[in-house]
């Protein structure tokens, strides 16, 4: 599988995302803006990283819309993956789910796997949220051990390890349940 960690993105997106690097967040969405007004044929990747700053500032509604408003049929998997995020964050738990799933789609079927760790870890963490801990066994069967995620806003950072104890508890209030039954 092709795993070079690039990401070809355009001249116009270039200069969002080194002030994103930066951290320069304020200063990444004015350029965002006066690229959307002045240029005529607009990269979708333009629209990407001024979500990404957006979501930087803590205005996750507005990167999600930025998204969605923008680019309608997402282009690649980065998209997705960054539509499950925001859901995520969002609390959008079944939209995530949606999302990310989309994502690891795309990376497979490009043999791209760039995404799929983060996209995978993100999805099972979502499972665990709604209750389905077949769906995030499966997850967490494809990532490394020492998996995790530690940079979603107001998530807990979540590991692979922290994934597999919750889905033990879950096993064990089954069976407990399962047992009163019986009695």
């Amino acid at each position: 599988m092709k795993n070079d960690n690039t990401l070809e993105i355009s001249d116009e997106a270039r200069a969002i995302c080194d002030l994103v690097i930066r951290g320069a967040f304020t200063e990444a969405l004015e350029v965002a803006i006066n690229i959307l007004d002045t240029c005529e044929t607009i990269p979708s990747d333009v629209y990407r990283f001024k979500s990404i700053a957006e979501s930087a500032i803590g205005d996750h509604a507005q990167a999600m819309k930025t998204l969605e408003s923008s680019l309608g049929d997402f282009s690649n998997e980065a998209d997705w993956y960054l539509a499950g995020e925001y859901c995520l964050e969002l609390g959008k738990i079944n939209e995530a789910i949606d999302y990310l799933t989309k994502a690891i789609d795309l990376s497979l079927a490009k043999s791209d796997t760039y995404f799929l760790e983060v996209c995978y870890i993100e999805r099972a963490y979502a499972y665990v949220k709604i209750g389905d801990p077949e769906g995030a066994s499966k997850d967490l069967v494809n990532l490394e051990q020492d998996a995790s995620v530690s940079w979603l806003r107001g998530i807990t950072p979540i590991t692979k390890q922290n994934l597999q104890e919750s889905l033990g508890k879950t096993g064990k209030k089954r069976k407990q349940k399962r047992g009163q039954n019986r009695i």
